[in-house]
């Protein structure tokens, strides 16, 4: 049996996510597995169910720490490259997860918003396994806002630390299918996944996919924290992706991060009338009413 495997038969069991990991992979580094087992023990459920950070991830820093970490030598060069090690598998962490807070803790928390009638938002980068998908329909999430960050393999496989967008999409499309309101983001990033052919085929996935009346947000990217890119997306490219959109029959493109007098508004499809006037995340006008 390999160690993944003795992780998820440990986590089928009666041990949280921290134990599960902590006990397979620390007794590699001199840990004794009933000690790993106490130790991991309050990390589990995002902190001793405090919906914070997963127990897998706090479990998988306390083994990179067995392997790399300072002891009493004191060698601070070694205690900072832990650090780094630290913060590059949580960025690998969550470009593949989205986050490193506790999958469960969602769907708890989203069980008690439905006894007080409250709705369920998901804002999420799609990337999930089909089981944990299931669980997000099951519980009753009402919407999701997807991120699909690009259509390319590549882009995924050099920004995000990821093999493939076809998880996204395919979450994107499980969602939808099962009954949940799906809208789409789009952060169009210069010379990355800005391009006129880059944002046809997304259009033109999402009317095939999920449906001409899928509100789809192109967002302003700006350079920040890590940034891929050192350029603002222009307004041009921004007006371009709503045209793109328009054309190509979706009945409900957005822009952010921008000003864009239309693509702030909602409009009828049938007959163009503005229905919801904004500026920025503020009404100005509503014409619907519940008559």
């Amino acid at each position: 049996m390999s160690r993944i495997e003795k992780a998820i038969s440990s986590f089928k069991g009666d041990f949280n996510c921290a134990q599960s990991i902590l006990s397979t992979y620390g007794i590699q580094y001199g840990l004794n597995r009933d000690t790993a087992l106490k130790l991991a023990t309050g990390f589990g459920g995002g902190m001793a169910r405090f919906g914070r950070t997963c127990g897998a991830v706090s479990a998988a820093f306390m083994v990179i720490g067995l392997k790399y970490g300072m002891g009493i030598n004191g060698d601070t060069e070694v205690k900072e490259k832990t650090y780094q090690l630290i913060r590059e598998f949580s960025d690998q962490f969550q470009g593949i997860n989205g986050t490193v807070i506790w999958h469960e803790w969602i769907l708890d928390t989203a069980k008690l918003l439905k006894e007080k009638r409250i709705k369920t938002v998901l804002v999420t980068n799609g990337y999930s396994t089909p089981e944990a998908s299931k669980e997000l329909i099951d519980v009753g999430i009402d919407a999701a806002n997807i991120d699909i960050k690009a259509m390319s393999d590549d882009f995924y496989k050099k920004i995000c630390g990821v093999k493939s967008v076809k998880p996204v999409l395919d979450t994107a499309k499980y969602f939808k299918n099962n009954g949940m309101h799906v809208e789409i983001t789009n952060l169009i990033i210069p010379d990355l996944n800005d391009s006129k052919e880059d944002i046809l085929k997304l259009c033109k996935w999402i009317v095939d996919n999920l449906g001409k009346d899928t509100p789809t947000h192109f967002s302003a990217y700006h350079p920040d924290f890590k940034a891929p890119s050192k350029k603002r997306t222009s307004y041009e490219t921004l007006d371009l992706a709503y045209k793109i959109a328009k054309d190509v029959g979706l009945y409900f493109p957005y822009v952010g991060n921008i000003n864009h007098e239309q693509g702030s508004n909602t409009y009828c499809p049938n007959c163009g009338y503005l229905l919801f006037e904004r500026r920025g995340y503020r009404p100005i006008l509503t014409i619907l009413t519940l008559k």
